[in-house]
């Protein structure tokens, strides 16, 4: 039995990928469905999720990702090099990895200076390193939190800094906390909750503009965790963030068709992240079979 539970698992185990989309924030918002163009690997003992934009030229896409390897059974913070015509990786570089495991890099830029705040929930804090490209490593910046904060995005579009994320225990939920600080690399200390009508609180990328509007992309997070993206209008009434939903994405690549949990935008090239099978045909068939025998019970 024993075997036949690990030659299952192998079978119907799953991974992360990245693609990208190469249309302005604007058609994204008219679109019906993600036209995904997904980068091409040979790495077998790693998946990439999470990605966020560090620049792109007409040659390459130059990204930060979550790096699942797997000989250290936990994520870690890598740089992406993707030629922008063949969508094939070129490079990856460790930029950041502890033993804790680390995702969701997300990129806050001061003038020319590039830092990033990965989720470290697991550690319970988060905070803040200074990037640089021309050596690809990190340095300390500051503590941006006690808590163990989920997927955290920080927005200077409004008021005063913001930091908005889920908290653990229940980071897939429907209640998003809006944290605040003196100045962007202050501590962010929690300042009021937004309560959604479902689990679409936890965040799937920076705040980007579109149509002269903000849109925070959030994780539709109701039957599983990053089931599909959903955009919000973010708006600024009486002190407080207000959030009204525009639409949502699910995928549609038979590839990837399991899960859809990040949207970044630089320019006219946006990136998302897809969960499919790692033996696409034979877990499709596997997984379909078991909830089938589930059913009939």
């Amino acid at each position: 039995m024993k075997i036949i539970k690990e030659l299952y698992h192998n079978l119907t185990g799953k991974e992360w990928n990245i693609g990208f989309i190469l249309k302005s924030p604007e058609e994204i918002l008219q679109s019906d469905k993600l036209d995904v163009h997904w980068v091409k690997h040979k790495y077998k003992d790693r998946w990439f999720a999470d990605p966020f934009i560090l620049s792109v030229t007409e040659i390459d896409i130059v990204l930060l990702v979550e790096e699942k390897y797997h000989p250290i059974n936990r994520g870690r913070i890598s740089k992406l090099i993707v030629d922008r015509k063949t969508m094939c990786l070129k490079e990856c570089v460790p930029v950041l990895e502890l033993d804790t495991h680390l995702s969701f890099p997300a990129i806050f830029r001061e003038g020319k200076s590039i830092y990033i705040y990965p989720e470290n929930s697991e550690a319970s804090h988060l905070k803040m390193y200074r990037y640089r490209e021309d050596t690809n490593t990190v340095t300390l910046e500051c503590l941006l939190s006690h808590k163990p904060l989920t997927d955290a995005v920080i927005t200077t579009c409004f008021d005063s800094p913001c930091l908005l994320a889920t908290n653990l225990p229940e980071p897939n939920g429907s209640v998003l906390g809006v944290y605040g600080a003196e100045e962007w690399n202050g501590v962010y200390e929690l300042k009021y909750k937004v309560f959604f009508s479902d689990n679409t609180a936890r965040s799937a990328g920076k705040i980007f503009k579109a149509d002269n509007h903000f849109i925070r992309p959030a994780q539709d997070c109701n039957r599983s965790y990053g089931r599909g993206i959903v955009l919000q209008k973010v708006g600024f009434d009486n002190g407080k963030l207000t959030f009204q939903e525009l639409k949502r994405f699910y995928p549609v690549s038979w590839r990837y068709p399991l899960g859809l949990h990040t949207l970044n935008v630089e320019g006219n090239v946006a990136v998302v992240d897809g969960l499919g099978f790692r033996k696409p045909v034979v877990g499709y068939i596997l997984s379909r079979f078991r909830k089938i025998m589930r059913f009939s019970k």
